[in-house]
């Protein structure tokens, strides 16, 4: 993460933000100071969410993030919890096919 504090850097490639602001059909044309911004908003945002996620595998006594880290660290951060509909926690097998057939 050393360049990405560098001013004017990032670690996400441009033309790939670009590509992925594009593909939504709202959006007819962004310039390159905005897909910037916003490359570099996401850059934050994923090291701040992998910091959480690292905080609770060290909860566990463990260097290594795992799914169950990551969905902690959603549930556990107010201003994360849009994102549990894409990471759910985990629950065993037989739970999830109880729920499934209700």
């Amino acid at each position: 993460l050393r360049a990405s504090r560098k001013p004017g850097t990032s670690q996400l490639p441009t033309a790939r933000v670009k590509k992925i602001i594009l593909s939504d059909p709202d959006v007819d044309a962004c310039g390159k100071e905005a897909t910037f911004a916003i490359g570099k908003a996401c850059e934050i945002y994923i090291h701040h969410l992998v910091e959480s996620a690292y905080t609770q595998a060290r909860l566990d006594k463990r260097k290594a993030v795992v799914y169950r880290d990551v969905s902690r660290a959603i549930k556990s951060t107010p201003h994360l919890e849009f994102l549990m509909d894409v990471v759910p926690q985990s629950i065993p097998l037989s739970q999830a096919l109880t729920e499934r057939q209700r």
